[in-house]
């Protein structure tokens, strides 16, 4: 084929402007990509140093909570504490993996910000450290020494270059990642210090064991079945074991007709812990007062008595009940169980007993020291009490607190239940009430 002069000169003129306009859109995306990795690699970069300065902060703070002896100094350092701990968590958060990957020293300053909340509660109280906590203290402040020396060291190596902010295990660099330094650092700090408190991360909240089942003897799987099947009123052959639970709680999971109801039933004891029904309800047919009598009857049938309502919430086809144990006029809020019914047929359509087995006991009350009438000039002058009623609550380490519980109603309609310990006198909890919700009043 012939192609004139002018033609092609032409072409070759395009050819040239289009691998200029190539080359140009692949400088830039290559740009914008050096750009991202640079902004990325800072973000690591400030991340991790702000890791190590908040732990070292964490241990400047913990050494001289170590040697404060009035309340409001152990206040202050406590406060210190915890601000630090939630700074190292959140510098842990923006740094290139999972928070649960790597999590010794997530755990470590999570653990020291409840501990520090645990004694600022107490020194609240006008109390001083006690030798226990001042020996945890100094265990913290140990841990925490071995963190910032190790971590200062793993920084240096950023900086040298021997251990790269950004990348893969798959690379053929041949430097460390930071990932791979982190597994590395933290097989070094495997143990952190064991002691107890009155917090929801004490390392022996998780390893309590359910009261009511804590000397029962194993069920086989034959008889869980069978009292799956007593449970749900119908014959054992048409259920099966679908799975079984370990950890603190080992259950059988317990399932019927492919799953459209399920049963858990505790290994030790064969209580009832859950129980699901996928049935969709249709147009409501029960009032909300027909729907508790529902309810109230199905606890009664299954052997909960004395059982008192608590907390109720309607939902479109739903309407789902909480009820608690009285015991000797005593309201036993750790025990309690949840009922859902469906508002079409008045059916059962789930169950929890998780805190009731769990928590229920034969309980040895202790004495009340402070009256109801103490505890009420304890409130605030501007809240004004709707009902009072003796209560045992859960602090945040799961140990019982015996208050005296106010349901109360503040200047601007808002209300709210407050407890005040019926032994030490103290405000335990404010606890307000939400809309969409039903709070029995006694």
């Amino acid at each position: 084929m012939y192609i004139c002069r002018r033609s092609a000169i032409r072409i070759i003129c395009y050819a040239l402007a289009l691998v200029a306009v190539m080359g140009e859109f692949i400088y830039l995306e290559r740009s914008r990509e050096l750009t991202y990795l640079n902004s990325t690699e800072n973000g690591y970069y400030h991340a991790f140093a702000e890791l190590v300065d908040s732990i070292g902060e964490l241990n400047t703070a913990l050494q001289k909570c170590r040697y404060s002896s009035t309340p409001p100094m152990i206040n202050s350092c406590c406060a210190d504490i915890y601000a630090c701990s939630v700074s190292a968590q959140a510098a842990m958060g923006q740094l290139p993996f999972s928070g649960y990957e790597y999590d010794i020293i997530s755990s470590f300053a999570a653990r020291a910000a409840d501990l520090a909340m645990c004694l600022s509660k107490s020194s609240a109280q006008g109390n001083k450290l006690s030798r226990e906590e001042l020996g945890a203290i100094e265990d913290y402040a140990a841990t925490a020494e071995q963190m910032q020396k190790e971590l200062t060291e793993f920084f240096d190596r950023v900086d040298e270059g021997s251990i790269a902010l950004h990348g893969t295990e798959d690379d053929d660099s041949g430097i460390m990642t930071l990932s791979q330094g982190f597994e590395s650092l933290e097989q070094k700090l495997r143990v952190l210090p064991d002691f107890c408190y009155d917090g929801a991360l004490s390392p022996d909240v998780s390893e309590r064991k359910a009261k009511l089942i804590e000397q029962e003897e194993l069920v086989s799987p034959e008889d869980a079945i069978k009292k799956a099947a007593d449970f749900m009123d119908i014959s054992p052959d048409r259920l099966e074991i679908s799975s079984r639970h370990e950890g603190s709680l080992p259950v059988y999971c317990i399932s019927y007709l492919n799953g459209s109801r399920m049963v858990d039933i505790t290994r030790h004891g064969g209580k009832v812990v859950y129980f699901t029904d996928s049935y969709v309800p249709g147009t409501p047919v029960y009032s909300d007062g027909e729907a508790r009598e529902i309810a109230e009857s199905f606890l009664k049938n299954k052997g909960y008595d004395a059982m008192t309502l608590i907390e109720s919430t309607f939902s479109g086809e739903y309407a789902s009940f909480i009820f608690a144990p009285l015991e000797d006029q005593i309201l036993c809020y750790p025990d309690y169980v949840k009922v859902n019914v469906a508002l079409d047929s008045g059916r059962i359509t789930g169950f929890e007993a998780l805190n009731y087995v769990s928590f229920h006991c034969t309980r040895q009350m202790p004495e009340i020291k402070v009256s109801e009438e103490d505890a009420a000039a304890m409130l605030s002058p501007d809240l004004g009490i709707i009902s009072h009623r003796l209560a045992v609550i859960l602090s945040d380490g799961l140990n019982e607190l015996l208050c005296h519980e106010f349901r109360c109603r503040a200047s601007d309609g808002s209300e709210m239940i407050v407890y005040i310990n019926a032994v030490t006198g103290v405000e335990e909890e404010i606890k307000p009430l939400g809309a969409g919700r039903s709070y029995e009043v006694i």
